[in-house]
């Protein structure tokens, strides 16, 4: 018996190997560096401070990111979400108020919560964050007599630049809507305003 033998013409299956690395690889590149280009699509810095790193309500994961305008180095927050592809883009952009010079946002996360006795589920947080670079003086000692029981806190400040994430837990959003964080910074003094 003869083999039927297969014949196979070598520049095809050589173009196909090049056009599958070509693109695995442009594919890589794409979703390593999609972080970046969201930014520099917006004329931002792609330097800047991580505020917060988590997945939305849907799965999805986002991130919380402070950075610069590129061309007027102003300050902003943004909200960038990686989609099922695996690329980055910003949902939300925000610049500071003029009146106050600080940018603030907001926003819930589904967690589990372990106790000592038990665990539970779908569980919300509420976050809020406030940016500026105004603070005439150190902002973390006094502040805590200003924030409600159940309201978590952590600041980060240097010389006149600070962040203040508040979170609120065990099903209690009207802790942090009925925080008027803003003005508790201007009336004692933390902050420089206008």
């Amino acid at each position: 018996m003869k083999r039927n033998k297969l014949k196979v013409n070598k520049g095809i299956v050589l173009s196909v190997i090049i056009t599958v690395l070509s693109f695995s690889f442009l594919f890589f590149i794409n979703t390593n560096m999609s972080f970046n280009w969201a930014l520099r699509r917006h004329n931002l810095l792609t330097t800047g401070n991580i505020i917060h790193e988590s997945s939305n309500l849907n799965g999805k994961e986002f991130i919380i990111f402070q950075t610069n305008e590129s061309e007027s180095d102003n300050p902003v927050i943004v909200h960038l979400a990686r989609n099922s592809m695996g690329l980055w883009s910003i949902e939300i952009l925000l610049e500071p108020s003029l009146e106050n010079n600080i940018i603030s946002t907001s926003w819930a996360e589904n967690v589990t919560l372990n106790t000592f006795d038990s665990i539970i589920s779908n569980h919300f947080e509420w976050h809020n964050v406030y940016y500026g670079n105004n603070a005439v003086k150190k902002i973390s000692d006094d502040l805590l007599e200003f924030i409600p029981s159940g309201v978590s806190v952590r600041t980060w400040q240097a010389e006149n630049e600070f962040f203040i994430h508040l979170i609120s837990s065990f099903g209690r959003d009207d802790l942090l809507n009925n925080l008027d964080l803003e003005t508790i910074l201007r009336e004692n003094g933390f902050v420089e305003w206008g």
